[in-house]
């Protein structure tokens, strides 16, 4: 989804130190540590927030053969699957990822996607020193997980419909008849698992919708999901968000929701930029996530990390988008992230 307190580089020892200092101080007000607040299995989607910061869960980006299908699920490259135990948050505040932003002229931390006239190199080098692993990691989390709404939603599938309605009314601004609005022609959904959001939300709203997913077994078992209505869905995408490059022109809205988490901040700004390049005219990018209270916090057991919302909207600008609306989820329950959704063009 501030000015470029998109979390920047810094060395091993800083951060370790701000991690130490505000787990000492949770430790001082008598709040569990490692891991606090209550925890379920980890999962996509919302999550429990540790106290005093919570743990993240967008849902799916990790490496993968790109292959496209119409009609039925293509096949992806297999890992085995396997479990991670829990691990602290570590975090860097907004403000001094701000100033370490403005002291350091940077260079580009990753070569799996080529930069796209952008030089940057993020806090995510320093949470995520083995790339690969990062990726890979999350790839054998998700083959773990299975194929169900509640499995998508981290055991809060009570919460879809909520979720769904409020999606609906913040996208239909934005579609429809009238002057800069986008077309009802072909969405994109992107960690789009068993198609949860394709059925409920896209679907109805689009005449034609392709999904995005890392995990074979989640777009095979979106065909039975998706009922008779799956016969307007025209491509299955079986790819990590950092491989992925949307066909130019294609979409009018391109939907990810709990899933940039996944993504690095550098192949996150790269992807949103192939994403502007794949809208029609008055497309639209639409991004729903969990969001931290304060700088960038990793989860280990899921290979993914939660930005803040000053992080959020400078790689939004770093993309060269705007930020056309943001808005707060309503109605979750209170003891899981905020979740913010943005428009983007």
């Amino acid at each position: 989804m501030g000015v470029v307190s998109v979390t920047w580089r810094v060395g091993g020892a800083a951060l370790r130190s701000v991690g130490a200092e505000r787990l000492q101080r949770a430790g001082a007000a008598g709040e569990r540590a490692s891991p606090p607040g209550p925890r379920q299995s980890p999962s996509p989607g919302p999550k429990p927030a540790p106290a005093p910061a919570p743990a993240p869960l967008p849902h799916s980006a990790a490496p993968s053969d790109r292959t496209e299908t119409s009609g039925e699920a293509p096949s992806c490259s297999s890992d085995q699957a396997a479990g991670y135990p829990t691990a602290p948050p570590r975090v860097l505040t907004a403000a001094e990822t701000e100033r370490l932003a403005r002291s350091r002229k940077l260079t580009p931390s990753s070569t799996s996607v080529p930069p796209i006239g952008l030089d940057i190199s993020t806090m995510t080098t320093e949470l995520i020193p083995d790339e690969d692993g990062f990726y890979s990691k999350a790839k054998k989390y998700w083959k773990n997980i299975p194929p169900t709404v509640d499995g998508m939603l981290g055991g809060y599938g009570h919460i879809s419909s909520i979720d769904i309605n409020s999606s609906k009314k913040f996208l239909q601004r934005f579609i429809g008849e009238g002057s800069g609005k986008a077309s009802a022609g072909c969405a994109l959904d992107c960690g789009a698992g068993i198609g949860r959001i394709t059925k409920r939300l896209l679907l109805p709203l689009f005449k034609i919708v392709d999904m995005v997913d890392v995990t074979e077994s989640f777009l095979a078992k979106a065909k039975a999901h998706l009922g008779e209505e799956g016969s307007r869905v025209g491509n299955y995408y079986c790819c990590g968000l950092q491989d992925f490059i949307p066909q130019p022109q294609r979409y009018d809205v391109i939907w990810i929701q709990w899933v940039i988490g996944h993504l690095t901040d550098t192949h996150l700004t790269q992807f949103l930029k192939r994403c502007q390049k794949g809208l029609r005219p008055n497309g639209i990018i639409c991004v729903k996530d969990n969001v931290s209270q304060d700088g960038v916090i990793e989860d280990e057991v899921d290979s993914s990390v939660c930005r803040d919302l000053s992080s959020l909207r400078a790689i939004v600008r770093l993309a060269g988008l705007h930020l056309i609306a943001e808005e707060k989820q309503d109605n979750f329950p209170d003891e899981i992230y905020q979740v913010y959704s943005l428009a983007l063009r």
